[in-house]
């Protein structure tokens, strides 16, 4: 008799007739079987408790980046509002600079003007900016632009392939190709 089993267990597993009959070794067979099953479902008891474990911290690590997320993506949209405001203070504060200059010329601020045009542009530009920004639905979050998909490379492989375009780029338009004089 034998006890086919690719797990050796260390337990013994062939019974054979010799100077005991085989009827004779049933018992030890059979505490043998027992064992193994024993063993058996003592270590798919351990793998079921490792990955009930590594379960568990797959879904802390899974709450863990959400979380992270959350607050990076709380943190874009505030910024970008940031942005928004201080984009349209700057707005303001450069057209009242035009404004300012062009009364100190004396340059007519009259509708139907280009200066009078691009002022009221300006400053309109700004009010959307700074109502976009704080009368909003805060709930309503601004997402950060999806990058997009490279193939065969690692973003910043890319990243570094760009750069290195625009500093060639920069130099042959700013330094080569400068006339000398």
């Amino acid at each position: 008799m034998e006890i086919p089993d690719p797990d050796s267990y260390g337990l013994r597993k062939r019974w054979k007739d010799g100077t005991k009959k085989v009827e004779a070794q049933l018992e030890g067979f059979f505490k043998g079987l027992l064992a193994i099953a024993e063993l058996a479902y003592e270590r798919e008891q351990e793998r079921q408790e490792q990955k009930r474990a590594e379960m568990e911290r797959e879904q802390a690590r899974l709450k863990a980046e959400a979380i992270r997320a959350e607050l990076a993506e709380r943190m874009y949209d505030l910024e970008s509002r940031l942005m928004d405001v201080q984009q349209a203070e700057a707005i303001r504060a450069f057209a009242r600079k035009v404004r300012f200059d062009a009364e100190a010329r004396e340059v007519p601020l009259e509708p139907g003007i280009d200066l009078a045009e691009w002022l009221a542009w300006a400053e309109g530009l700004a009010q959307k900016l700074e109502q976009g920004a704080v009368q909003t639905v805060l709930s309503q979050r601004r997402h950060p632009p999806v990058p997009k998909p490279t193939y065969g490379y690692q973003a910043s492989e890319t990243a570094e392939a760009h750069l290195r375009n625009e500093v060639d780029l920069w130099r042959r338009r700013y330094i080569y190709g400068r006339p000398r004089g």
